[in-house]
């Protein structure tokens, strides 16, 4: 909860980080969710384009990773679980 922008807006991270560390909190997939559903329901400030596309990378990026480890541990998957 306290590393989405659930509990306070997104303009309070905004003027407590630095552009670099916006980018690297943006990152955070559910930030993107969580701006985009308040800025629906509630309106105000729409949601920036490069957060959103900052955490559609690293959801691609773990969706990609988990699919390689998966690869490499499929045959003995059954024998650990």
């Amino acid at each position: 909860m306290y590393l989405c922008p659930i509990i306070y807006p997104m303009s309070t991270v905004a003027k407590a980080l630095s552009p670099t560390w916006q980018f690297i909190y943006s990152a955070n997939p559910m930030v993107a969710v969580v701006v985009g559903f308040r800025w629906a329901v509630l309106g105000g400030e729409a949601p920036r384009l490069g957060a959103m596309l900052a955490g559609v990378f690293a959801t691609g990026s773990v969706l990609a990773g988990g699919l390689v480890i998966f690869r490499r541990t499929e045959r003995e998957l059954a024998d650990i679980v």
